[in-house]
């Protein structure tokens, strides 16, 4: 596990840290950010081992260290051309409204394969959402206006399932526990119906009427033949 930086040959000034499970790495130009290579094509660069190490978390601890001290330079803190904070994933990166745009360009229309969705179904399950992520989802939703292409697809979606599926929602409010359904119930109480102060017409509250009678007398039916 090695620990790297690299200098500018002109200036002989730090401009980079990383880590490298591989000893290749720290020589490589492949997969660079496009700071690191406009450093690299107006004054070269000098390849430095700080240290190698046997355990992964200590080289991303050093490297965070490392970062740290010297500053980035998107933060205005230092000369490094890092876009993260260290160590592993993406922490502390900025992204840009124009890389946000070129990335929401790039995946619209992208549809998954099945197997994606499969995965990601099976990644999703058994994981819990804190009351914290729940309220800023809710936020984030509150007063988003849907696009006219938006309201469609949910039409569509609607009319377009399938009798296996119905069937599965159907048999999956049947088998609700009474711990599921007093949380429902408690989640009902005090909600302001939505339809109130609508006013039905005549025509529909005929309809509505012989519809209800209907469902009885089938359901009585259905309990005598039983």
């Amino acid at each position: 596990m090695i620990v790297y930086r690299h200098r500018r040959l002109d200036t002989y000034e730090v401009f980079y840290v990383g880590i490298a499970k591989s000893k290749r790495r720290p020589y490589s130009k492949y997969s660079r950010n496009p700071f690191w290579k406009n450093v690299v094509a107006k004054a070269g660069y000098e390849v430095e081992i700080i240290s190698i190490l046997e355990n992964w978390k200590d080289c991303c601890e050093l490297e965070q260290l490392l970062i740290s001290e010297y500053g980035r330079a998107d933060l205005g803190t230092g000369p490094l051309v890092n876009l993260t904070n260290g160590g592993e994933g993406i922490v502390g990166r900025i992204v840009s409204e124009k890389e946000r745009q070129r990335m929401k360009i790039a995946f619209k229309g992208r549809k998954h394969s099945e197997e994606s969705k499969a995965k990601i179904a099976l990644a999703g399950i058994g994981r819990t959402v804190s009351d914290e992520t729940k309220t800023k989802l809710s936020l984030a939703k509150k007063g988003k206006p849907l696009s006219e292409e938006h309201k469609e697809k949910l039409k569509l979606s609607k009319k377009n399932i399938s009798d296996e599926t119905k069937a599965r929602m159907k048999a999956a409010k049947q088998n609700l526990s009474d711990e599921t359904k007093a949380k429902m119930s408690m989640a009902k109480k005090g909600k302001t119906s939505n339809r109130k102060g609508v006013k039905l017409s005549d025509e529909i509250k005929l309809t509505m009427s012989i519809s209800q009678k209907k469902y009885w007398e089938n359901k009585q039916k259905t309990h005598e033949t039983n």
